[in-house]
């Protein structure tokens, strides 16, 4: 038994889960009590979870700070306390996943980021369409084009990673970050107008992303052909029609 608890404890997964745990259990408390005390704690202890190590740590810090605003924005989703438990649970699971990207514990690691980057788009785009946009529309329209420039300049990083002296090919990635954050965002404008559910209208939105951003990354990595063009075109029409066509027109 003494064996297996010095393993789990020197075991990098196990610390992993254990740090999630952690900010998973202080998530749940916040939903239950909302109180400053309980965010003031919640950042606290994530801070020190996440800086402990500093490796990579400027790298996975936009997911980070993203996380968090999408961890204490979301109460408007929670009705129950299962719910609130389910979410805070997942919350976790993508803070795990933050840990092990930075400290390259996970294997993979260009497929869980891809994970956790869709992740937290859907999330805000999900938080997006919640919320009352009967007033200061533009205010948090102008919030959500900063987060989302911020995962996608992040996304071209991680998955490209040009080294810090090839100032040319960092000032393409800024550059492609800004172009396609403002299409996003116009976009986003427009699908916020249309009578579809909120589900509907986040499932729409992250198959946008996903088509800038695989036809970006393409280009990067200089593997953009017409078929894939064709492909991410083909993918993105079919479901955008099932998307349409299974939606509740609220009209």
């Amino acid at each position: 038994m003494e064996t297996k608890l010095k393993y789990l404890s020197k075991n990098p997964i196990s610390q992993l889960a254990s740090k999630a745990a952690v900010f998973g259990l202080l998530l749940f408390w916040f939903y239950q009590v909302e109180t400053l005390t309980a965010i003031f704690f919640l950042l606290l202890v994530t801070g020190i979870l996440y800086f402990r190590s500093l490796h990579n740590a400027l790298v996975f810090l936009p997911s980070l700070v993203i996380l968090l605003i999408i961890s204490l924005g979301t109460t408007v989703i929670i009705t129950t306390t299962s719910s609130s438990f389910l979410l805070a649970a997942f919350l976790s699971f993508l803070f795990f996943t933050i840990l092990g990207l930075k400290d390259l514990v996970l294997i993979k690691r260009k497929s869980w980021y891809v994970f956790l980057n869709f992740s937290l788009f859907y999330l805000a785009f999900i938080n997006f369409f919640l919320i009352d946009k009967s007033s200061l529309f533009v205010g948090k329209w102008l919030i959500f084009l900063v987060l989302a420039f911020s995962l996608l300049r992040e996304l071209l990083m991680v998955l490209i990673a040009p080294s810090k002296e090839n100032r040319v090919k960092n000032n393409r990635l800024l550059a492609a970050s800004l172009v396609m954050t403002m299409i996003i965002g116009q976009l986003l404008w427009l699908v916020s107008w249309l009578p579809i559910s909120f589900l509907s209208s986040a499932n729409l939105m992250i198959l946008i992303v996903f088509l800038f951003s695989d036809l970006s990354l393409h280009h990067f990595w200089g593997k953009l052909r017409k078929r894939i063009i064709f492909k991410d075109l083909a993918l993105f029409l079919i479901f955008s029609l099932v998307i349409f066509l299974t939606s509740s027109w609220l009209l």
